[in-house]
């Protein structure tokens, strides 16, 4: 009884669902105030503490709008994806370890798992769009798939190189491999360089923003939704700025895990895991302020060409450590 109330604790409250999207909602707020001093803007400032309850605002104020279903949209469909884009992200979650050696749920290939979560939150953004039938929207979609095609491939090459280095494909091994060394201090940064950059085209985020590309398409996907919908997209878009550092960090960054065997190295441990993250998400704002959006074809380039060869240059030395039977690499 006390096993399986313990187990429910950690899905629902922590690290699950709802420490997962009070994280997300802060990291939202944190991105947008850290890129609005680099505009020289203000960002979020008067609901809540310098407007830090401002993503929460947001969220609840596009839940009490009017939810509006196309009448040529395929109703079904159209009015589900959106709660399976949420319940997607939310289950990545749990596959993840913060604070501790494993996630949640835990078993031999949860890393493969997980990457192929993030990619079906891109497919239902696809879905989104398809069953919007809307011009727009369906120009969207394309656009989604397209970029999907294209970072997948450095994304799942660099993956690959990590999981070669520490010899499984299970997350709470890739981060015991790094108990002496991260990788990212090794030839593994390169993977880790290209693993970032092809995240920020999972999260559409600037410079890889085609998909929803406002001034081009309205909301590319999201054109049609609105109210309770839109709220819960938005909802998702903002719990992935979470998840994926943290899934970057349990890969790179020797993980996001703390040792409990005295305070002094909790203390350390818990300020390495905030610095890690905050670190990730600066890092990822600061693409998004110094880069315009691509075009399509410089985006996909990029990644089928550059990305991809920088990632099999991190793949090929992690082949060459199983090789010759280093420890890591």
């Amino acid at each position: 009884m006390v096993e399986w109330l313990t187990t429910w604790l950690k899905i629902l409250i922590f690290p699950g669902f709802i420490f997962a999207i009070l994280a997300s909602l802060f990291y939202e707020w944190l991105d947008r105030k850290f890129y609005a001093k680099f505009q020289n803007r203000v960002g979020p400032l008067y609901t809540g503490p310098s407007g830090l309850l401002q993503p929460l605002a947001d969220f609840i104020k596009l839940l009490s709008k009017e939810d509006i279903t196309p009448e040529a949209a395929d109703k079904p469909f159209f009015n589900l994806i959106p709660i399976f884009a949420v319940a997607t992200v939310l289950t990545g979650i749990l596959m993840l370890p913060i604070a501790s050696e494993a996630g949640v749920v835990s078993f031999y290939g949860d890393a493969i798992v997980a990457v192929a979560i993030l990619t079906i939150f891109c497919v239902l953004v696809f879905l989104a769009g398809l069953f919007s039938v809307n011009r727009f929207s369906f120009v969207g979609a394309e656009r989604a798939v397209s970029q999907l095609i294209g970072y997948e491939i450095p994304l799942t090459i660099a993956l690959i190189g990590v999981l070669l280095a520490a010899r499984s494909i299970r997350i709470s091994d890739v981060v015991g491999a790094q108990a002496s060394w991260w990788f990212i201090l090794g030839p593994q940064a390169i993977g880790f360089a290209v693993f970032l950059i092809a995240g920020q085209a999972e999260l559409e985020r600037i410079p890889f923003d085609i998909p929803e590309a406002k001034t081009e398409i309205i909301a590319g996907p999201y054109t049609e939704y609105s109210g309770a919908s839109l709220a819960l997209f938005k909802l998702a878009h903002a719990t992935m700025l979470f998840v994926l550092p943290c899934f970057v960090a349990n890969m790179f960054l020797g993980g996001l895990t703390i040792r409990f065997n005295d305070p002094v190295t909790a203390t350390i441990d818990a300020v390495l895991i905030i610095v890690k993250l905050l670190v990730l998400v600066i890092v990822m704002a600061l693409i998004r302020f110094f880069y315009p959006r691509a075009r399509p074809d410089q985006a996909f380039g990029m990644f089928w060409k550059a990305a991809t060869a920088w990632a099999a240059i991190a793949l090929t030395l992690s082949v060459v450590s199983v090789i010759v039977g280093l420890p890591y690499l």
